[in-house]
């Protein structure tokens, strides 16, 4: 869920639970982009493995109309350091 701010400047809230819908952690973020790119930087609140309380970043290009190719650093949980991901919208 997205809010945004000023042009090109939002405020993002991410949201996870565990395998069990149980335990939900929460991660608020600023997102500066425009049409092309963005840069997003959070801080995960909680201790579970979807958002432990660290850093993380990520920047991404958009590529087609609805698509992204996104790089993302995430320190901390179980979740991978560096990964790359390109989504598809419809």
């Amino acid at each position: 869920i997205g809010l945004s701010l000023v042009g090109g400047l939002d405020l993002v809230a991410d949201s996870a639970f565990d395998r069990n819908f149980k335990n939900a952690d929460f991660k608020p973020s600023l997102r500066l982009s425009n049409s092309f790119a963005g840069l997003s930087v959070s801080y995960g609140t909680g201790d579970t493995d979807q958002f432990a309380k660290d850093f993380s970043a990520a920047a991404y290009l958009r590529v087609a109309a609805n698509s992204e190719l996104e790089f993302e650093y995430n320190h901390g949980g179980d979740l991978p350091k560096y990964f790359a991901s390109l989504s598809f919208g419809f």
